[in-house]
């Protein structure tokens, strides 16, 4: 509107200029299909209520699908204690059952969120709710940011799945795992889901026994309290040659890593430029750094196992004693046996082992053992 008024104004004017060009524009069919012209539109503002303690109100979702297989999400809003269910059906009915046994195992709530899923908007399924009095929020069309609580673990499901599916483990068996760390690991304010929603500390698989103290937990907690300044470290990472990375690969299904398998930097191209042993180039954006586990020989087929350096040993060697030397002959007794001395070795170190020893040396004896034959 406002460059086709620019454009006329140097040449044109009629009464009732600016409303006409207004209601061309606004009605012109090319002009609202364009993005362009999308009016911007506020955020819709949520009319679901935070609870202020833990068993008031839930949220679910389901996510999926997995090979075939859906996730069903049931989350605490206060705490984000989870639950997950692994099933095949996701119709009404099979819901139904598995909220019925956790609403018996920890009490029905005062409300539920959910999106506008047909498993959750069917007579089935709101009478359900209705008989154990739990009001049904509903969130806006196209708006997940509304149940964002269920949709932030959505996410960590998703990335367990792909570590899993890329280990080598079927997620399924750790599907276990990754909620029972999520409900154990702590959030922002210091606490776990567990903690916050059980009202006690959640001992998972990697948590010892630590009702008693011990010195060395007594400094951690020392050292934890103590404020340090950690460097600013770079947001993306520089390589060098040898180093491993992954790669990060476009249109990957669900529950598959949209990582590709370690390669090796065969070349530094420039500061964000790299060339792996596969020949791509790759820049550092789309590359992450591959820390190879303990012990392991190969992690690729390609993988970087350069040459051993070899350790050079440097020996003193020992200087071949000859005949000449004769102070070398006087102090190896062993080397003396049936070696003639050197003409040229002094005499008078016979005589005195002859004058300590206390005996006596004829003078012709000791030219003739000198001089020798």
């Amino acid at each position: 509107m406002v460059r086709m008024k620019r454009l006329l104004r140097g040449t044109y004017w009629w009464p009732g200029m600016d409303n006409q060009i207004n209601e061309m524009v606004c009605f012109c069919h090319g002009c609202q299909l364009s993005e362009k012209s999308r009016p911007a539109t506020p955020q819709p503002e949520t009319k679901i209520p935070t609870p202020q303690k833990p068993g008031i109100q839930y949220a679910i979702d389901i996510c999926g699908d997995y090979d075939g297989h859906y996730l069903v999400v049931l989350i605490d809003c206060y705490s984000r204690y989870p639950w997950i269910l692994d099933t095949k059906d996701t119709t009404s009915r099979s819901i139904i059952r598995w909220l019925e046994d956790t609403f018996a195992a920890f009490g029905n709530p005062s409300g539920l969120v959910s999106d506008n899923g047909p498993q959750f908007v069917s007579r089935e399924f709101e009478q359900f709710l209705e008989e154990r009095d739990i009001h049904h929020y509903r969130t806006s069309v196209y708006n997940p940011q509304e149940n964002g609580v269920v949709e932030s673990f959505n996410k960590v499901i998703k990335h367990g799945v792909q570590a899993f599916s890329s280990s080598g483990t079927p997620w399924i068996e750790g599907l276990r795992q990754i909620a029972n760390s999520y409900r154990a690991t702590p959030l922002e304010g210091g606490k776990s889901p567990a903690e916050m929603f059980l009202g006690r500390p959640f001992r998972a698989e990697c948590h010892p026994n630590r009702d008693k103290p011990t010195r060395r937990r007594v400094q951690e907690q020392r050292l934890e309290q103590e404020p340090t300044e950690v460097p600013h470290q770079p947001k993306r990472g520089i390589y060098k040659r040898g180093d491993f990375v992954l790669s990060r690969l476009p249109h990957v299904p669900k529950g598959r890593s949209p990582y590709s398998q370690p390669k090796r930097v065969e070349r530094v191209q420039g500061y964000y430029t790299f060339m792996l042993s596969d020949g791509q180039v790759w820049n550092a954006r789309k590359l992450k750094p591959y820390r190879v586990p303990h012990g392991a020989e190969d992690v690729s087929d390609d993988a970087y196992d350069p040459e051993p350096v070899p350790q050079v040993t440097q020996r003193r060697r020992r200087r071949k004693q000859t005949p000449q030397d004769g102070v070398a002959l006087r102090r190896s007794p062993r080397m003396n046996q049936g070696v003639p001395p050197s003409p040229l070795a002094p005499r008078r170190s016979i005589a005195a082992k002859s004058e300590r020893s206390g005996c006596s040396v004829p003078q012709e004896d000791i030219n003739h053992f000198t001089l020798g034959c």
